[in-house]
């Protein structure tokens, strides 16, 4: 370190913050590991937003304003989530414009048959109409999920009807209502 020798200084300065152990003192004993962490599931997501649960509910707005780039994107995302569902776990898509549209073939189990039946439907749906969520939201709710996940690019002209509808449909919060607002 003297002699200006990069390596050896800062090993002066290590030296000098932790003195060398004595050894004549005992070695204090080691701490008991934990046991390991329990392997977490990896979060299922739809545009980011997390979802908790075994039973999956999309509501997606497909009205005009969804023209363009926007409902292909959407499709793709949730296309990439119903991917990603744990095994044992059940799914339903609703797509909305002024009227609710539900997957023809109700509640489905998160398996590969099920969802190519819901690839399929979901890549023959196009845009048009207005925007009203509400038929939509209530039939999700009869379904009782553990996560809905509802997309728009729009305002709800009837927003407090849809709020009160939610409160009500959902009064304790038990359910997580992912909001996902799609915007350029």
């Amino acid at each position: 370190a003297n002699r200006g020798h990069q390596v050896a200084h800062l090993n002066l300065r290590l030296l000098q913050q932790h003195p060398a152990p004595d050894y004549d003192k005992p070695i204090p004993p080691k701490p008991v590991q934990k046991a390991p962490k329990k392997p977490t599931r990896p979060a299922v997501t739809f545009f980011g937003t997390p979802g908790k649960g075994q039973r999956f509910i999309f509501v997606i707005d497909k009205s005009w304003s969804m023209l363009g780039d926007r409902l292909p994107i959407a499709k793709t995302e949730l296309l990439k989530t119903l991917k990603q569902l744990p095994a044992g776990s059940q799914f339903m898509i609703y797509f909305f414009n002024h009227v609710a549209e539900p997957m023809p073939s109700g509640l489905l189990p998160a398996n590969q048959r099920s969802i190519a039946l819901a690839e399929n439907w979901i890549r023959t749906r196009g845009s048009f109409g207005g925007t009203n969520p509400r038929l939509a939201l209530k039939w999700a709710f009869e379904l009782q999920p553990d996560t809905v996940w509802l997309l728009s690019d729009g305002l709800f002209a009837n927003y407090q009807e849809i709020f009160n509808q939610l409160q009500q449909d959902n009064p304790k919060k038990a359910v997580r209502v992912n909001t996902v607002a799609f915007c350029d």
